[in-house]
């Protein structure tokens, strides 16, 4: 706050009240691919990031997770931009402007998996929260009352004790309209009774269908002490646990899984896919039976990847725009904690035209050189250069690197190039990238604005109290937002205008 003090009284910074063209950020990643690029946003770029300031820096319950944002919300006290987290008080609403609470869902009745980041459905009437009570919460952006009817809330898990939501709610919409509400799960501690299992919400009739990431050939949410093969399961692990959740991918129409470590036997007629890459259709069910998924990846290194701890799903797949002259329509990529880019055609994930075979990925390319990590890698960024040559960029973090990949395309063979890398960033938090720049949290427990083609660093933020794990800022309607453990922060950029005192957005 102190810069803020120093400048001249003809600066403004901001405007108060959000405009007709105001951009959202509706779930984690801003879209349904989970790209972390908000190319809708105008008023910060690489002329002026160099001069953003702090707004304010206000207490807040804590998260551990991405904020979303809905701008122009008309609440009983009147219109407001809001930010939507999950806190350790349950689904919390504030006010972008000033950073205080406009309304909690629950104090006492839900205690909230934090990391569990809501989404908020494209009508932006409703916003869905994770309770670790099992179900997924239907609320009202305005007020926080929940819809309890016949449907909502919907069942997520069964087994409450050892399993949560630990990713992000994500919502895909099809080519066709209809939406679909996708929630995941892991454990608390990697012990006890759990399977990673998806659950996908059709959000016009509230049916549900349940993707089995251990027993897939079972499709219901298992319960405590069952009976394996009927209502449970008698492999464990197997978490869904990835940084952004469920990845719906709109050039194919598939939504994409990506599994922790875990039993794999599907190579040899089984059901199980631990560390494995899992495409179904978008209300999630697999393939002819639904016993199996549409297709998978499983690198053939996955058996040593689960003695090491170095998960495979750790980071959610990452999907990247078609690209002119390539031989592969729709490419993705995944990234383990073993610090390993995995480029992957996603309409063919094994190279083989069908689940349970092991390999067929496209390319690796180690971002760890010397070694092997286990700790957790933040969601990568996907980036288009459409002011430049129109290339296609990966922002990857992995144990305190930052990296850009170029993707080339050479006789229409895609391939990752890495470009450029940046130490001393923070493990855990997703890089986003915002009117052609570059934001990622550094080990300073600050937030540092990048160029996205070179690494050069633009502007670097104060240290912020609480920063960061898997808490990740957002840049949208001109202001950079960061929710941490214990602290809300908004920056922006500052405009001069005649006769107009200086007071913060």
């Amino acid at each position: 706050m102190s810069k803020m003090r120093h400048l001249s009284a003809s600066v403004v910074l901001g405007a108060c009240v959000a405009p007709a063209w105001a951009d959202s950020w509706l779930q984690s990643g801003h879209d349904q691919n989970h790209s972390g690029n908000n190319a809708a946003e105008t008023l910060i770029g690489a002329a002026n990031v160099g001069g953003m300031i702090l707004a304010y820096s206000a207490p807040f319950p804590g998260t551990d997770g991405p904020l979303v944002f809905l701008p122009q919300v008309r609440t009983p006290s009147g219109i407001r931009d809001l930010l939507f987290a999950t806190t350790t008080l349950g689904v919390a609403a504030i006010d972008a402007t000033t950073g205080s609470a406009v309304w909690t869902q629950s104090t006492t009745r839900y205690e909230y998996s934090n990391g569990a980041s809501p989404a908020i459905e494209s009508s932006g009437q409703f916003i869905y929260g994770p309770g670790s009570d099992g179900r997924v919460h239907k609320l009202a952006v305005a007020t926080g009352a929940e819809v309890v009817d016949g449907v909502w809330p919907v069942v997520s898990s069964l087994k409450t004790g050892p399993e949560k939501a630990s990713s992000p709610l994500a919502i895909g919409t099809t080519s066709t309209g209809s939406q679909f509400l996708y929630s995941v799960t892991a454990s608390y501690n990697d012990s006890g009774s759990y399977q990673g299992h998806l659950t996908a919400v059709n959000l016009a009739t509230g049916s549900s269908a349940v993707f089995n990431a251990a027993c897939s050939d079972l499709h219901v949410h298992f319960i405590m002490n069952g009976t394996p093969g009927v209502d449970d399961c008698a492999t464990t692990m197997n978490g869904i646990w990835s940084r952004a959740g469920a990845t719906f991918n709109p050039y194919n129409q598939h939504i994409y899984l990506s599994i922790g470590n875990g039993p794999f036997d599907a190579d040899s007629g089984g059901h199980d896919w631990g560390d494995s890459v899992l495409a179904l259709k978008p209300d999630g069910t697999g393939g002819i039976d639904g016993s199996l998924p549409l297709d998978s990846y499983t690198p053939a290194e996955w058996q040593s990847m689960w003695m090491q701890n170095t998960d495979l799903g750790s980071s959610s797949p990452a999907v990247l725009p078609p690209v002119s002259g390539s031989s592969v329509a729709h490419l993705g990529l995944q990234i383990g904690k073993d610090g390993i880019v995995r480029l992957l055609d996603l309409d063919n994930l094994g190279g083989q035209h069908a689940p349970g075979f092991v390999g067929g990925e496209l390319q690796k390319v180690a971002l760890l050189p010397g070694g092997f990590g286990n700790y957790a890698t933040p969601q990568p960024a996907i980036w288009t250069d459409v002011h430049g040559d129109g290339s296609i960029w990966v922002f990857a973090s992995v144990q305190g690197v930052l990296s850009g990949l170029q993707l080339m395309v050479d006789a229409g063979h895609p391939m990752l190039i890495s470009r450029w890398s940046a130490s001393a960033m923070a493990n855990s938090s997703s890089p986003v990238v915002a009117n052609d720049v570059l934001y990622a949290a550094t080990s300073g427990a600050t937030i540092a604005a990048f160029t996205p083609t070179t690494g050069s660093v633009l502007w670097t933020s104060q240290p912020i109290a609480g920063c960061c794990h898997a808490q990740s800022p957002i840049v949208v309607n001109g202001a950079l937002f960061l929710a941490t453990s214990s602290t809300l922060v908004r920056y922006g950029v500052v405009t001069h205008g005649k006769g107009k005192g200086h007071k913060p957005h």
